[in-house]
């Protein structure tokens, strides 16, 4: 996902909300990137709905306009499992 008009700051507390639609509940691997070549692995989130805090991830005053989100092919449970 690209920000065109904004982007990604670290601020006290949550920086990111992920929520996840649908009937199966999975986990994801997110990753964010100022201009979308190189990426900051922050790890393994959980499926539903997660709060991202990207401060131990970055440097101060970093902007971002990049989120990757990759699926881990598990299922958390759901419908589906």
């Amino acid at each position: 996902m690209r920000f065109v008009d904004h982007g990604l700051i670290d601020i006290p507390g949550p920086d990111l909300y992920v929520f996840e639609i649908g009937p199966d509940v999975e986990p994801t691997d997110l990753a964010i990137s100022e201009h979308g070549a190189t990426w900051i692995e922050v790890g393994a989130i959980k499926g539903g709905k997660a709060d991202v805090d990207i401060q131990p991830y970055i440097q101060p005053g970093q902007l971002f306009h990049f989120v990757r989100l990759t699926d881990l092919k598990s299922s958390c449970g759901g419908a589906g499992s």
